[in-house]
């Protein structure tokens, strides 16, 4: 989904030495949990353009002795980091954590490409998704792969939650369910309506515009009454394609950061904060943001736990194929009134309807909430993320542990 990719450390905390010659993958002589070490991973800045970021497949694979596949994408195959790559070392530190706490139950795992082609997922009793950080740049292909594994194999989570958060059209179906979500506006394909319409219509002067299915900040803009025209002509191919969803621009994300909230069978394990640099508002750590610990509130908390539990009672639509209005906005704040629900359907558009079947009625295995402070200080729901959220689990080793649990009640269900 995402969907958002943080995968940094906090800037003040100490340099990290990843065993780079040490195969992650649990075997008799592995480690158990408590050796392994969580300040583990390499901190250093990251380099987008690293060659590091490669693909580098696995040299042995064997599926048919592994219960549990950890999905990655072709970039992240490797079994071993080098020493100055700390974003791959990051993402096998905490798949080390969680391959050590599976094996502790007597379940094997193995890390595979979610796209190789070569893979016979009938021999997995189920597929966790992990680092699948490719697919939104592969939607058609990701969904045609999801249809056929999931009649092959178990998915952690399931296929419908996978479909259902990958579009964050799944925001208005949060605030239906009386979750408080950013005020958030939908720029359907086709719209008449021009960015600065939108500016103008919600009196959101500074806004972040981003596509409804997208990752890693991917064509994420702030915009604002100045270059909205500009911004408008540059995206016109795209907007006349993909949906684009509007959110206003809450500043406290400059200073405070962005709280993440990381919960494992519907419960609270750990969180972090993520911070943009200076003179950025992307807290990813792609684009130079930072992580840092995080104590959340007892609101937050129940909050992020709302969240999660909501997605049982989410239904989506019996078709999907249908049309949704040229514009739509949820959760937008009238003028001296509490906030409230607005649908605004294009001339001759029918709106999207919550008629169907649940989405999930177990709920997700795991999950990530990521929530900001809105201009009154009310803590709100940016991004609710259940593909491939990470997961800090190298921040928090107890939190491997409760989700290698859960896969395994996930496995008996």
């Amino acid at each position: 989904m995402t969907t958002y990719r943080q995968h940094g450390q906090p800037e003040n905390a100490p340099k990290e030495q990843h065993p780079v010659n040490a195969d992650p993958s649990p075997n008799p002589e592995s480690p158990n949990l408590e050796s392994l070490d969580p300040e583990s991973t390499n901190l250093e800045s990251p380099n987008p353009e690293s060659d590091k970021r490669k693909s580098r497949k696995q040299k042995s694979l064997n599926p048919e002795k592994a219960g549990i596949a950890l999905l990655t994408d072709h970039r992240y195959t490797a079994a071993r980091a080098d020493k100055d790559d700390w974003y791959l070392a990051n993402i096998l530190r905490d798949d080390a954590l969680l391959q050590v706490a599976l094996s502790d139950l007597g379940i094997s795992s193995v890390r595979v490409d979610w796209a190789d082609a070569g893979i016979d997922w009938s021999a997995f009793s189920c597929a966790v998704f992990r680092t699948t950080w490719d697919y939104f740049e592969r939607i058609p292909e990701f969904l045609s792969w999801l249809g056929n594994i999931e009649n092959d194999t178990l998915l952690c989570n399931e296929a419908a939650l996978i479909r259902w958060n990958l579009d964050k059209h799944y925001l208005a179906d949060l605030e239906q369910q009386d979750i408080p979500i950013v005020p958030t506006r939908f720029l359907e394909p086709g719209s008449e309506a021009t960015l600065s319409d939108v500016i103008n219509e919600t009196g959101w002067h500074d806004a972040i515009l981003k596509p409804c299915i997208s990752g890693a900040a991917r064509h994420t803009y702030r915009i604002n009454r100045t270059n909205a025209g500009r911004i408008h002509s540059e995206l016109q191919p795209l907007l006349n394609t993909e949906s684009f969803i509007i959110q206003p621009f809450l500043a406290d994300i400059l200073h405070s950061g962005e709280d993440t909230l990381i919960l494992i069978d519907g419960e609270y394990t750990h969180a972090v904060t993520k911070k943009p640099k200076p003179g950025d508002f992307r807290v990813q750590d792609d684009h130079g943001g930072t992580v840092h610990h995080c104590r959340p509130t007892r609101e937050q908390i129940e909050l992020a736990e709302r969240t999660i539990a909501a997605c049982r009672t989410v239904t989506q639509p019996a078709t999907r194929t249908v049309n949704r209005p040229a514009t739509r906005t949820v959760n937008q704040p009238s003028t001296g009134a509490a906030t409230r629900t607005v649908t605004q359907p294009a001339t001759g558009a029918a709106t999207r309807t919550a008629t169907g079947t649940t989405v999930s009625r177990s709920g997700p295995v795991y999950g990530r909430v990521d929530m900001v402070r809105d201009s009154h200080g009310d803590w709100r729901v940016m991004e609710l993320e259940l593909i491939e959220p990470e997961l800090w689990l190298r921040n928090h080793p107890p939190a491997a542990r409760a989700l290698a649990h859960a896969i395994a009640r996930f496995l008996k269900s």
